[in-house]
């Protein structure tokens, strides 16, 4: 039970060494960054963010002047002051999507 006969031993070396030898993975780690480059990289990515803000809220104040729009359109089948206050936002928000829209500008959007 104890002891391999010396043929098969010997049989057992010689595969081992005609096997090819596997190389261990490589576990280095990537370089860090030095802080200032992670620093920059975070903040062009949260004015990239910023920038697809601005425009989600561009694209809103577009929807809401088209409904205001459509309600002007429809003047008398709302109550009395609906389409006049209808008029008033959608005249606002023109206005304030201009400027949004400049402000954007500025900020590199």
């Amino acid at each position: 039970m104890g002891m391999e006969p010396p043929s098969a031993s010997l049989a057992m070396r010689v595969a081992d060494e005609a096997a090819p030898q596997r190389r261990a993975p490589s576990l280095e780690l990537v370089e860090a960054s030095p802080p200032g480059l992670k620093a920059r990289r975070l903040y062009e990515e949260a004015r990239a963010a910023s920038l697809e803000h601005l425009r989600a809220l561009e694209a809103a104040l577009g929807q809401v002047r088209t409904l205001t729009d459509a309600i002007v359109e429809a003047g008398d089948l709302y109550a009395p002051g609906v389409s006049q206050f209808a008029t008033r936002l959608g005249e606002d928000l023109f206005w304030r999507a201009k400027t949004l829209a400049k402000l954007a500008q500025q900020q590199g959007g």
